[in-house]
């Protein structure tokens, strides 16, 4: 283009040269406006040669960012797509999740429903168990009490035989002695009236001790038929412990020995009666004296005392300790060895037995 122009130029210089100077100002006019529109061709062909190439470079920038954008939305909808994978994932894992928790928890209920099962059957027989436990017991008391009825009556059996014997002897040899002895007929009649006199007094010592009036505790002291319980008791719940040294069972407030183990242990019956007096209200022997029982036993500190109920104590030298529980009617004094908790929770159990059976 430039060289075509410069051509040009030279090809008007000749010929305006050749014109006269009128038409060499009419010339240079022409050129000064084809400089002008050369210079305007120029200037838009520049400006037109700017906008192809600003053109050109702006085209590649619209496909990368074009790109880039099919690129942003790929990149959005993958991520979308993953999440909701993800989500899928996640509830699936939750469900999955839940429903082994549901099958654990029925699991569950199922183990409890059988641990309870197999507790109720297990309450079920021990409650048999103990049932027939208890009716094997009494029919051994029962058992027990007729070979003691049976024993106490033997007794009497053969005092009542020999009596018989005796009479029977006797009746042979009174015709012997009325014909040996006819002359002393006299002083046997006397001996006989003294011996009636004798007998008089005797029975009516017997009736007067049988009809005086004997509080029932004390009728029932006499009886010792009435103590078969109480062994029992002790034998069954007390002497059994390997913690227990000895045991026994004293009327209240008589201070009467009902049933004692072994037969060795016949406490202090002063000792008895400051324990008594103790449970009256009136605690100064027991104090001053402790648990006074004998029998090669320590006296012992009164330790915890709950009022009108049990008193609880042992030495800790030696630790030995006794246990005195009150019941309806009687003392119960348990003597151990160590343990003070569970020797004193067996009395107390043991007290509560024989106030529920009314002793």
């Amino acid at each position: 283009m430039e060289k075509k122009m410069l051509s040009f130029i030279a090809d008007l210089k000749r010929k305006i040269s050749d014109l006269s100077k009128d038409d060499k100002e009419k010339a240079d006019e022409k050129e000064a406006e084809n400089e002008s529109n050369i210079k305007v061709e120029e200037e838009g062909a520049a400006k037109g040669e700017v906008e192809e190439a600003v053109s050109e470079k702006e085209a590649p920038d619209k496909v990368h960012q074009e790109i880039k954008q099919e690129e942003n939305a790929e990149r959005k909808e993958t991520e979308e797509a993953v999440k909701e994978t993800k989500e899928k994932i996640l509830t699936e894992v939750k469900g999955e999740k839940e429903a082994e928790e549901e099958k654990e928890a029925e699991k569950k209920e199922e183990v409890e429903k059988v641990k309870e099962e197999k507790s109720e059957e297990r309450e079920e027989e021990i409650e048999e168990v103990k049932e027939e436990k208890i009716k094997e017991k009494e029919e051994e008391k029962v058992e027990v009490k007729e070979e003691v009825k049976s024993e106490e009556e033997k007794p009497k059996v053969v005092k009542e035989e020999a009596i018989i014997e005796e009479q029977e002897e006797e009746q042979q040899q009174e015709p012997e002695q009325e014909q040996e002895q006819e002359p002393e007929q006299e002083p046997e009649q006397e001996q006989e009236e003294d011996m009636g006199k004798c007998c008089s007094c005797i029975k009516t010592y017997d009736t007067l001790e049988s009809e005086a009036e004997v509080p029932e505790e004390i009728k029932k002291e006499k009886d010792g038929n009435d103590f078969e319980e109480e062994r029992a008791i002790l034998m069954e719940y007390i002497v059994e412990s390997e913690m227990v040294k000895s045991c026994c069972i004293v009327s209240f407030p008589s201070g009467q020995i009902r049933v004692n183990f072994p037969d060795e242990f016949v406490p202090n019956r002063e000792g008895i009666q400051y324990v008594i007096e103790g449970f009256q209200g009136k605690p100064e022997n027991l104090i001053e004296h402790g648990i006074s029982l004998g029998c090669n036993l320590p006296n012992i500190t009164p330790g915890s005392y709950d009022e009108g109920e049990a008193l609880y104590s042992i030495d800790e030298a030696t630790q030995i300790g006794c246990a005195v529980v009150k019941t309806n009617q009687c003392l119960l004094f348990v003597v151990f060895e160590g343990q003070l908790a569970p020797a004193c929770r067996l009395a107390s159990e043991t007290g509560k037995l024989m106030k529920e059976r009314g002793l």
